[in-house]
């Protein structure tokens, strides 16, 4: 199996389980303070989401991978409002807090492209 085609699984595999993460009732599961973190977990995760695509397709340019992150965090949000009924819904503050996340991934990889410069 070719390198560029390893690298899209693993991708795809991590968009999956961010997917299904995204989905399951972890009420119960986890403890009460990491639920109460929700929005400080959508920031992180999205600014390691644009990070690792950038690592993992480096031609892909910082717009192209804002785009698809942004698509995922509203993937996520919609599938959250049309398969969850209770524990999981469709959350604005979510989708703000993924900007967030996602200008976050982008001055990373900002800095981190100007020292490579």
């Amino acid at each position: 199996m070719k390198t560029p085609t390893k690298k899209l699984i693993a991708w795809l595999l991590i968009i999956v389980i961010v997917i299904t993460a995204s989905l399951i009732d972890l009420t119960g599961v986890v403890k009460s303070w990491w639920v109460s973190q929700d929005k400080h977990f959508h920031l992180a995760i999205f600014a390691l989401f644009m990070v690792v695509t950038q690592l993992l397709f480096k031609k892909l340019s910082l717009f192209k991978i804002s785009l698809i992150t942004f698509a995922l965090g509203l993937l996520i949000e919609l599938l959250q409002a049309w398969f969850t009924h209770g524990h999981r819904h469709f959350d604005l503050n979510d989708i703000y807090f993924n900007l967030i996340g996602i200008a976050l991934g982008l001055a990373v990889l900002l800095v981190y492209k100007g020292k490579r410069a």
